[in-house]
C-alpha cells in the first residue's frame, strides 16, 4: 500500500477518538443527572407576609325587640304559627326572623317588607327593618322605618334607642340626646342609652353633663368596659386624673386587649407627669395596635420627657408613616 495511503488512514483514526473523547467529556459535565436545569440557580422559595387585623369592640349596645332590653343579638323572637294556606303576614316576619336569627340581613329585610305589605301595622317588622339599616349604615333610611315603629308602638324603649343611635352616626346631636332621654323615661336602667348620652356629651365637650349619665350607665351595667373608658375620659378632661386613671384601668382589667384603653391611660399618666408609667401604658398600646397613633405620640412625649432623645426620634419616625399630622403636632410639641 502506497504511504500516502497509509498516512490517512493513521490521520481518520486520530480525528475519530478525538471526537468521541469530545462527546465524552460534554456529557460528564454538562448535564443534571436525572434532567433538569443546566446550572440555573436554585429560586428560593418566599412567603407571604400576614398581617394582624385589630379590631375594635363596637360600642353600641341595643336591643332586638320592641319592646325587650337584651342584648340585641340574643333576643329569642316569638314563635309564629305558619300557615298551611296562602302566605300572610305573620308567614312573612316569621320568615324574616329566621333570616335575621342567621345574620341573612337582605334577605330579613325582603320578608318583613312583605310582611308590611299585608300589614303595615306591624311595630316589629318596622322595628326590625330599621335595625337592619342602623346595621348597615343606612341610617336616613333605618330612621324612617323607626318613626314608623313608634306610631304603632309608642311605649318601645328599643326604637327610640335606635333612633337616638341613627341620629348619633347622623352627628345630629340634639336629636340624638331627645331620643336617648325618651328611651330613659320608657326604660328607666337602660344602661346602653345613658352610655350613648355620654358619649355625645363628650364629644360637646360637655363633661359635667357626661359624667352623670356615664355613672348611671355603670350603675346598671357594671361590666361595660366602654362606659368605664368614656368616664375616664371625662374624668381626664375635668383635671379629676386620679378618678380617670381608676376608670382606665378598670376597662382594661375588663379588656385587657384594648390597645385604646392602654393608650388613653398613657396620656393621663403623661399629663400626671407620671412618665415611666406613661411609657409603659403606651407601649402596652402600640404593642396591641402598631398603627396607634395616639400610643406613639404620648410614647414619644413621655420618652422626650425622660429624656431618651433617640426613642421618642423612633417614635416620630412611625408617626411620620401612619399619621403624617400627628407627627408635626408631636414635632411642634417638642419643639415650642
Amino acid at each position: 500500500m502506497p504511504f500516502s495511503m497509509l498516512r490517512l488512514i493513521g490521520l481518520i483514526a486520530i480525528l475519530s477518538l478525538s471526537v468521541a473523547s469530545a462527546f465524552s467529556q460534554h456529557d460528564t459535565t454538562g448535564g443534571t443527572a436525572g434532567g433538569g436545569s443546566l446550572g440555573e440557580p436554585t429560586k428560593p422559595k418566599t412567603t407571604k407576609p400576614t398581617t394582624t387585623r385589630t379590631t375594635t369592640p363596637s360600642t353600641r349596645r341595643t336591643t332586638t325587640s320592641t319592646t325587650s332590653t337584651a342584648p340585641r343579638r340574643t333576643t329569642t323572637v316569638p314563635s309564629r304559627t305558619t300557615p298551611t294556606t296562602t302566605p300572610n303576614a305573620d308567614f312573612y316576619e316569621k320568615q324574616g326572623d329566621e333570616q335575621y336569627d342567621a345574620k341573612n340581613y337582605n334577605d330579613a329585610v325582603q320578608s318583613y317588607m312583605k310582611a308590611l305589605q299585608l300589614n303595615s301595622s306591624s311595630a316589629h317588622a318596622n322595628y326590625r327593618i330599621g335595625w337592619i339599616y342602623n346595621e348597615q349604615g343606612q341610617y336616613t333610611q333605618a330612621l324612617t322605618y323607626l318613626n314608623r315603629a313608634l306610631q304603632f308602638d309608642a311605649n318601645s324603649a328599643a326604637a327610640q334607642a335606635e333612633r337616638g343611635y341613627a341620629f348619633k352616626k347622623l352627628e345630629r346631636y340634639a336629636e340624638a340626646l331627645s331620643a336617648y332621654q325618651q328611651a330613659v323615661v320608657l326604660k328607666s336602667d337602660y344602661a346602653s342609652a345613658y352610655y350613648d348620652m355620654g358619649w355625645i356629651y363628650n364629644e360637646q365637650k360637655n363633661y359635667d353633663d357626661a359624667i352623670p349619665n356615664l355613672k348611671k350607665a355603670l350603675r346598671f351595667k357594671p361590666d361595660y368596659p366602654d362606659a368605664h373608658v368614656e368616664l375616664g375620659y371625662a374624668y381626664y378632661k375635668n383635671g379629676r386624673q386620679t378618678e380617670a386613671i381608676e376608670e382606665y384601668q378598670e376597662a382594661i382589667r375588663m379588656r385587657p386587649d384594648s390597645a385604646s384603653s392602654h393608650s388613653g391611660l398613657g396620656e393621663v399618666y403623661y399629663s400626671a407627669r407620671q412618665y415611666s408609667l406613661a411609657v409603659n401604658a403606651c407601649r402596652e398600646g402600640v404593642r396591641l395596635d402598631p398603627n396607634n397613633s395616639q400610643g406613639h405620640y404620648y410614647l414619644a412625649l413621655s420618652y422626650y420627657a425622660l429624656n431618651n432623645r433617640s426613642a421618642a426620634m423612633e417614635e416620630y419616625r412611625i408617626l411620620q408613616r401612619i399619621d403624617p399630622e400627628r407627627a408635626t403636632k408631636l414635632y411642634d410639641a417638642i419643639n415650642k
